[in-house]
């Protein structure tokens, strides 16, 4: 059963299917859909989407059928000038349409929101609004309003925020990795605080590409599977069990407390190819 249609087969109207996804409703296929699905948001005014303008490829391994899904609302909402709605249909095609981030109280879906509204000084009221009053679900625009004084929480607690480990003994600083520089030492391991994915989605990952021999070439750059994705920096051919090791480094050094975990590995040989490869709940990095 797809999203979109009810118990009975009916087709969900848009509302109905904004409403259901605030809750993280997401009824996907019995059967696992593997494919490229990819989501333009471009050439849009710089009032309505001043912080998100890009185009998203998901290489999903198990719901390529759910991002065609997703994706059709996001158009539907773009028509209709309904921006809350596109920020967040943007969000829940950004982590694979896995149902455990759609819900608009989850901390992943919170963060994309609040990343959507945010420029140099933090959170904009005027993007907070106009997203919220162009929302179809009034749990949707509640969470829209909701995130200045989640943002000044976070401010308050940052002390809390993982502090960033490396695989070899040396340590790197928090500037370091906001900056993403480039001249890190083969083989370093960064964690990250920004789009932390549930641990076990991320073995659930790890288990699929473990022995898949099968080949790797162009975009988009990362395979999704569950609320995980594995991501990388350039252009490469290779076989995609070639991603395993430095994942399940990434893994091993920063799975966090509550069992989630974000991280990017540098330096990294995919059959010649030297990238950085990320482990997030997002195609796009783990920054």
């Amino acid at each position: 059963m797809l999203l979109g249609r009810t118990t009975q087969g009916q087709q969900l109207s848009y509302s109905d299917s904004i409403q259901a996804l605030a809750f993280g409703n997401i009824a996907t296929s019995s059967v696992e859909s593997s494919g490229d699905v990819w989501l333009n948001i471009t050439g849009f005014a710089e009032k309505e989407l001043p912080h998100l303008q890009t185009v998203v490829g998901i290489h999903s391994l198990d719901n390529a059928r759910e991002l065609h899904v997703i994706a059709n609302l996001a158009q539907s909402a773009a028509s209709q000038a309904l921006w809350g709605d596109l920020v967040f249909l943007y969000n829940v095609f950004s982590m694979n349409a896995y149902p455990a981030y759609a819900d608009v109280t989850t901390a992943q879906m919170q963060a994309g929101l609040l990343d959507a509204v945010s420029g140099e000084n933090g959170p904009e009221e005027g993007l907070i609004e106009l997203y919220a009053s162009t929302s179809s679900a009034s749990s949707l625009g509640a969470a829209y309003r909701a995130l200045t004084s989640q943002y000044n929480n976070q401010q308050q607690s940052k002390a809390t925020s993982l502090s960033p480990v490396a695989a070899e003994p040396t340590m790197t600083t928090t500037a370091a990795v906001d900056k993403r520089e480039m001249d890190y030492s083969r083989n370093q391991i960064i964690c990250s605080a920004a789009h932390v994915a549930v641990g076990a989605a991320c073995i659930a990952l790890l288990g699929r590409i473990r022995v898949d021999g099968s080949w790797k070439s162009g975009g988009p750059r990362d395979i999704c599977y569950e609320g995980c994705c594995i991501s990388w920096s350039a252009n490469a051919t290779f076989q995609i069990e070639n991603l395993y090791n430095d994942a399940q480094r990434c893994y091993n050094a920063c799975l966090n407390v509550s069992g989630g975990v974000s991280c990017e590995a540098y330096n990294v040989s995919l059959q010649g190819t030297i990238v950085n490869q990320c482990l997030s709940n997002r195609p796009n990095g783990c920054a």
